[in-house]
């Protein structure tokens, strides 16, 4: 609680403080404060000491601290170094000095023997990790094969009675220090080999130093083990290294591990593993991270895992881990200098606080339409013009021109305030006398005859050799829509026509027409031969409307055909036919007009002519439109359905047209129809079916 703490802010910008030190001599000075949870600006505290031999001043650059615990700053002379204050007495009075924004709680000011100054009085390290709010134990990876050896064993009546702060109070420790310095422990490897000492410890209350080790297996090791701080309720691992750095040590069998404190410090010893070289790993002196996996997919797994900058809690925080995770440790702010308010980021995505009109993470760039970083001012340019970044000088888009910045440069075109104007890039060789200027709205250059292209670059279809483009000699009604090839005159004909001029059908097909996908139709002679000739007969209209029935037809992947006893009423002098779809026989049914006999039987020269129909109905007040074939065609047991693109309007005299080709026809399974079948059906045409039915309700 800041409250209980003397604050360095704007009522009260300095502190005095009573320091005593142990003896006179060399210090370096330690900050301990907190600041409020809201408060996440860095502020800069002064520190002066006077003593008989003068003054010594210093500067600590404290960052936020909303946390449960003190954080701890050093003070650095002005080369940012650890400052080093001479006290030549053991009482001293230093000073703190706030700025203009400090918002600071002081806690204490601490001196160190500057012989005894270490990182690890300023570095934090954990003491327990938290889960649901409680300090849970963590794991430590054990290799298979590794020996563990205990150092309670054989060593019963030196077990510490004082434990540091462990998880487990039953824990057997043995405590090392200068007034009972040294502990043997023995054991045995399973196969001679190369192996790594690993020590687990406690070491609570000293910073980093060495224990003195002897390892004896018929040849005598002297090595090291670093004992760093460690003040973790499931303590630490550190790992022995011989005086060259080499940590391997050659073992047959029987070995004895020697451990000697000899720097008047203490240490809590757990036990030694003892882990074959090949096995080990920089993972075994770590703990193993807490598996919330569960919990995460169960928690946040909503929307896609998306988690928004503001929302604190477990969701937010197990993603911070898992990028810091990703990213082997937090990333740096990297804040510049000149653009930043601040050298601390956003946690999540690393935003710097940006002066007025900077942009970036790193606040490293005047935003659009201003220039001068970092003191970034309003360019002086029209609106659709940009500024040099440094100069201000007004710089237009891309290839455009103009006072105003507001038109294309010559042989472009298409102006956009933002990406500037395209290149015509017209051909001189297809343009008009050599005009390089297209559109200025749509960027088409002006074409010389038979050359397109919105460049001018290609000869129009049916011509060849550009820029002359000269006009191929092919036959229009066979070659197909690119008519031939623009470099050779190449004749590119359709699927059934040959020739230099693609002017006559392939063996097989007759009747060569523009129409005509394919160019020429399949001769149809019943098996008898595969050539066929046009032949000179024209085509006559029939026209009977007597005679005609009605049926009703239930269309899936089959069809089935009911005929009706109720005829068709006649109209129109017998012109026209009707049909009254409410009566009971017709009612909430798909009603077909049946053709007279006029129109049927040996059909085979209606092929390619069309059907002419027109039909009129009239709706309901509720309902809606019905999709059916609009005609069937009846063969044998082959029918073939049309459908057509546009459906009629109610209430209006609509004139359909069908062409009799196999194009416009499918099978009721949906699959469209051949030639063969068509023929087949028109060969001997039992039923032709047209839809009266256009609406249900």
């Amino acid at each position: 609680n800041t409250n209980d703490l003397p604050l360095l802010n704007k009522d009260q910008p300095e502190i005095y403080l009573d320091l005593r030190v142990s003896k006179p001599g060399r210090h370096v000075l330690l900050i301990n404060y907190l600041t409020p949870v809201n408060n996440r600006s860095t502020t800069t505290v002064h520190i002066e000491t006077r003593t008989q031999r003068g003054r010594d001043k210093g500067r600590a650059t404290l960052y936020a601290c909303p946390y449960t615990s003190l954080c701890r700053q050093a003070v650095t002379d002005r080369q940012g170094r650890i400052a080093v204050f001479k006290f030549d007495s053991n009482f001293i009075n230093p000073v703190l000095k706030g700025e203009n924004n400090s918002n600071v709680g002081i806690e204490s000011l601490v001196a160190i023997p500057y012989d005894q100054w270490s990182l690890d009085y300023q570095q934090p390290k954990p003491a327990c990790i938290r889960k649901d709010g409680k300090c849970i134990q963590a794991l430590f990876l054990t290799p298979p094969d590794s020996k563990k050896v205990e150092f309670e064993y054989a060593n019963e009546l030196r077990l510490a009675k004082v434990l540091p702060g462990v998880y487990d109070n039953n824990t057997g420790l043995v405590y090392l220090d200068h007034r009972d310095s040294m502990i043997d422990v023995s054991g045995k490897v399973p196969h001679p080999g190369q192996y790594v000492f690993v020590v687990h410890y406690y070491q609570p209350d000293h910073p980093e130093f060495d224990l003195e080790v002897l390892v004896h297996n018929g040849q005598f090791y002297e090595a090291k083990l670093p004992v760093q701080h460690c003040p973790s309720n499931s303590g630490c691992r550190s790992i022995v290294k011989q005086a060259d750095g080499d940590s391997y040590f050659q073992l047959t069998e029987n070995f004895v591990f020697t451990l000697k404190e000899a720097s008047h410090k203490g240490v809590w010893l757990d036990y030694v593993l003892v882990i074959p070289a090949e096995q080990y790993s920089e993972n075994v002196l770590s703990e193993e991270p807490v598996d919330n996996t569960g919990a995460f997919i169960k928690d946040c797994g909503h929307n896609h895992f998306f988690m928004d900058n503001y929302t604190e809690g477990f969701c937010n925080d197990a993603v911070f881990s898992l990028t810091a995770d990703y990213n082997n440790g937090a990333l740096p702010c990297h804040c510049d200098f000149d653009g930043s308010l601040s050298f601390e980021c956003e946690k999540f995505g690393g935003q710097c606080p940006c002066k007025p009109n900077v942009i970036g993470r790193r606040c490293e760039a005047c935003r659009t339409g201003f220039y001068g970083f970092p003191d970034c001012k309003p360019c002086d340019c029209p609106s659709t013009a940009l500024c040099e970044t440094y100069t201000g000088e007004c710089i237009c888009p891309v290839r455009v021109t103009g006072e105003k910045c507001d038109q294309c440069i010559a042989y472009t075109y298409g102006f956009d305030p933002i990406i500037g104007c395209e290149e015509c890039n017209c051909e001189p060789l297809g343009v008009v006398h050599g005009n390089l200027q297209c559109d200025l709205s749509n960027g088409s250059c002006e074409c010389k005859p038979n050359v397109v292209g919105r460049t001018c670059d290609r000869c129009v279809a049916g011509h060849h050799s550009f820029p002359y483009c000269q006009q191929c000699d092919c036959d229009l009604r066979g070659t197909t829509l690119d008519i031939c090839d623009q470099f050779t005159a190449e004749c590119y004909c359709k699927a059934n026509v040959e020739g230099q001029a693609c002017d006559l059908c392939k063996e097989g097909t007759f009747n060569i027409q523009l129409e005509n996908p394919d160019g020429c139709t399949k001769c149809f002679c019943s098996g008898k031969t595969t050539r066929c000739s046009s032949s000179q007969l024209y085509r006559a209209q029939v026209q009977d409307m007597r005679d005609w029935s009605l049926a009703v037809a239930d269309v899936e992947k089959t069809v089935n055909i009911e005929n009706l006893i109720t005829e068709p009423e006649q109209l129109d002098s017998g012109h026209s036919i009707g049909v009254d779809l409410t009566s009971d026989d017709t009612h909430q049914k798909v009603v077909y007009f049946s053709a007279s006999p006029a129109y049927l039987g040996n059909k085979l020269v209606a092929y390619g002519g069309a059907l002419n129909y027109t039909i009129f109905y009239t709706t309901g007040l509720f309902g809606g439109a019905l999709s059916r074939p609009d005609v069937m065609l009846y063969s044998g047991d082959l029918y073939l359905l049309h459908f057509a693109l546009e459906q009629p309007a109610a209430t209006t005299r609509y004139a359909a047209s069908v062409d009799i080709v196999e194009t416009n026809f499918v099978l009721p399974t949906g699959f469209p129809a051949t030639r063969e079948q068509l023929m087949q059906v028109l060969q001997r045409l039992q039923a032709i079916y047209i839809r009266a039915t256009y609406w249900e309700g």
